[in-house]
């Protein structure tokens, strides 16, 4: 059933809802109309609330600026005392993904975090998220280097584009010749 056919059904079963249009009734076919209750169904998870675990996932790993995935990784580590197997942190942040499970140890990490942040004493180093590094004089270099490189390029690529306009190979499609 098209698209448009499921969203003209569905308007008309729910001005059939409404006590004074009763017999208006245009839904003649059930299974036209178990198949957009199904569909509305099926996209009602989308406007529901997500699970107070799930939810503290996603602020606290906002929180400590890290991807949710290194924020399991972190509990991990801080539940087990070693570094995940890739494998074992993939299946359960899949089931954390996918089915709004999240592991006992991820939970008791995030009221670990929840109470150091209570106390005003959230130290990121202390979790061990590493800042960024500090810029050294070779990182500087580094980057003007890079820089000098993307601007010559683009220079180049301006001085064919123009050359190639003055030799009629293209037309003109820069902004004045349109």
């Amino acid at each position: 059933m098209s698209v448009l056919k499921q969203t003209i059904l569905l308007i008309w079963s729910l001005l059939a809802c409404i006590p004074g249009l009763r017999g208006l009734s245009v839904v003649k076919n059930r299974a036209a109309y178990n198949t957009i209750n199904q569909s509305a169904q099926r996209y009602h998870h989308m406007d529901e609330r997500l699970p107070e675990d799930v939810e503290d996932v996603l602020e606290l790993s906002a929180v400590l600026e890290v991807r949710e995935y290194d924020f399991f990784d972190l509990a991990y580590r801080w539940w087990f005392g070693r570094r995940p197997n890739s494998q074992v942190l993939e299946s359960h942040f899949a089931r954390y993904m996918f089915n709004k499970i999240v592991p006992h140890w991820v939970r008791n990490y995030c009221r670990m975090i929840l109470d150091l942040q209570k106390q005003g004493k959230l130290d990121k180093e202390e979790l061990g998220i590493s800042r960024l590094p500090e810029a050294t004089p070779q990182s500087v270099r580094a980057g003007l280097r890079y820089l000098v490189m993307i601007l010559m390029t683009m220079g180049l690529l301006i001085l064919i584009a123009e050359l190639a306009i003055q030799f009629n190979a293209l037309p003109c499609m820069f902004p004045p010749c349109y």
